[in-house]
């Protein structure tokens, strides 16, 4: 996974990904940010999954859901409450035989991969 680190126009840092993972820089800039203690938590789950002390490990935000387990992490963007594949009118995506292009709202890598990144991050932000 490639990333890039910088600083928005206010200072803040900020992270880049490859098209694609557009949805994980997301949940890290507006999840996770300089929080040094959930970024320490997450890490530490991350250690349980590996172990195999920890299953599967699911947390939803107003904007995200995270789901890891223990090859796999997947991200998804929240549309305002709303399921993925229902519209603001009602319409039904699935029902009408259409589809929602996802790849801006849906993000997954490996374990490891995040956790590569979790932790390049932490020493970025330190």
């Amino acid at each position: 996974m490639d990333y890039e680190f910088t600083y928005d126009d206010h200072g803040h840092p900020s992270l880049s990904l490859d098209m694609g993972q557009e949805t994980t820089a997301n949940w890290l800039n507006s999840e996770i940010g300089t929080d040094i203690i959930k970024l320490q938590q997450l890490l530490d789950i991350i250690d349980e999954l590996k172990a195999g002390t920890r299953e599967k490990y699911e947390v939803k935000s107003r904007r995200f859901q995270l789901v890891l387990n223990r090859d796999e992490a997947d991200i998804s963007e929240m549309h305002n409450g709303i399921n993925e594949q229902t519209t603001e009118d009602g319409l039904d995506y699935a029902e009408e035989g259409l589809t929602i292009y996802e790849d801006e709202s849906i993000s997954g890598c490996g374990l490891d991969d995040l956790e590569d990144l979790l932790l390049a991050w932490q020493s970025f932000i330190s």
